[in-house]
């Protein structure tokens, strides 16, 4: 069962949920801040391995492109809807789903821990 589940990384996807969750409860930033904060971080991060991985044959142009525009097409359009988004409801499906990535990433330490 163990196999099964942990078969892929969960810590992967739940790394902008572990910048977002200190920042948003120690930190007591509104969420809309620390969720900006926290892409922000991501962008800076993969902005500068960009260059290593495009010198070393890793990224395909062919497919950086059309990744890039659907990425900057977001941004802005979450950029645009951000004043006008109520913090009513995504904070508890935030802390659910944080919450659900951590029993994941515990799941796959025991899982790894005990065979």
């Amino acid at each position: 069962m163990c196999a099964k589940v942990a078969s892929g990384s969960r810590f992967e996807r739940s790394k902008p949920a572990s910048k977002n969750l200190p920042m948003s409860l120690v930190m007591r930033l509104p969420l809309k801040v620390s969720t900006a904060t926290s892409n922000f971080m991501i962008g800076i991060t993969a902005g500068a391995s960009a260059a290593i991985y495009f010198r070393q044959g890793f990224i395909d142009p062919v497919l950086v492109g059309p990744v890039t525009r659907g990425t900057l097409g977001g941004a802005v359009l979450g950029a645009w809807m951000l004043p006008h988004l109520s913090t009513r409801w995504p904070r508890p499906f935030f802390a659910r789903v944080v919450g659900f990535l951590g029993i994941e990433i515990l799941w796959e330490a025991w899982c790894a821990w005990h065979g």
